[in-house]
């Protein structure tokens, strides 16, 4: 029998069915959502009901880059539950059945990015009843944002260097530092060139007493703080954002001396160099 080399093969167009598929999808869901604002930190939650084999659709977008966790309980129900969610696509991007081997609630979590918007569709397996989803924000960040957590930040004859992040919109960024000479602190807080957000700054003393802000008081939008130091003591300095945006920057620290003692030749002349406060005290050039 001979064969017939010259039947073009049927290609079916996998792809383009994909395409329709994810995009009905995600009009369906977008028809469907209730709107639900994640905060950068903490958690949000909403309550709802559902009847057995339905479904509600919560519509999220990630408020900073990291780890969001979602958690379906059943509220005084026998509810068993099951998570979807879906990006601003379409696509199926994480599911859960049981959060755990024994338990009929429901758990995703999933790395975000921020501006990015999901879909999140709360469903009920067979069953019906009250439940509770929360959100949990867990983002990236560099370095820590409290007192207790402040990164330490080393200084040589008064002077330290540090860069750093602002991760998300409410970031803080906290450095501890130990004055090795009593005088004057001179902090600046600068934006980088590929970063153009506005800087804040903020010192506090040992106690968590704030000793100044600043936010526009360096060049351009960046910000610069004055303030008297002693030598031994803890200072705290605050890295911030003062319109939400987020980039890096770098924190340049000086510190003028206060002269301790002054050793006056026998004969001649002994001059000193320096500036002289408002108080009085001479401040090494």
């Amino acid at each position: 029998m001979d064969k017939n080399y010259n039947t073009t093969p049927a290609i079916e167009q996998f792809e383009a069915r994909l395409l329709m598929s994810a995009s009905s999808t995600l009009a369906e869901l977008a028809a469907a959502a209730q709107n639900v604002e994640i905060h950068t930190t903490g958690s949000v939650s909403v309550s709802s009901d559902l009847a057995a084999n339905s479904s509600n659709v919560y519509k999220f977008t990630a408020a900073a880059t990291g780890y969001l966790y979602l958690d379906m309980q059943a509220n005084g129900s026998s509810l068993d539950s099951t998570l979807k969610v879906y990006n601003n696509s379409g696509y199926l991007y994480y599911q859960n059945d049981n959060a755990t081997r024994n338990s009929k609630d429901s758990r995703v979590s999933m790395y975000v990015r921020a501006g990015d918007t999901y879909y999140a569709v709360a469903g009920g397996k067979d069953t019906a009843g009250l439940y509770d989803l929360s959100f949990t924000s867990n983002p990236y960040d560099d370095i820590a944002n409290t007192l207790a957590s402040a990164r330490k930040l080393s200084l040589y004859r008064g002077s330290g260097l540090a860069y750093g992040q602002m991760n998300y919109s409410d970031d803080q960024d906290m450095f501890a530092v130990v004055a090795d000479k009593s005088g004057r602190m001179i902090v600046n807080l600068n934006g980088t060139s590929w970063a153009n957000f506005n800087t804040e700054l903020f010192a506090y003393d040992a106690q968590g007493n704030l000793l100044g802000q600043d936010d526009d008081s360096g060049s351009s939008t960046n910000s610069q703080l004055t303030f008297d130091i002693v030598k031994g003591q803890t200072y705290y300095l605050a890295a911030a954002s003062a319109n939400g945006t987020v980039g890096w920057y770098t924190m340049n620290i000086q510190t003028q001396f206060v002269g301790e003692e002054i050793q006056v030749a026998s004969t001649g002349t002994t001059s000193i160099g320096g500036l002289v406060g408002a108080e009085g005290k001479i401040y090494s050039s």
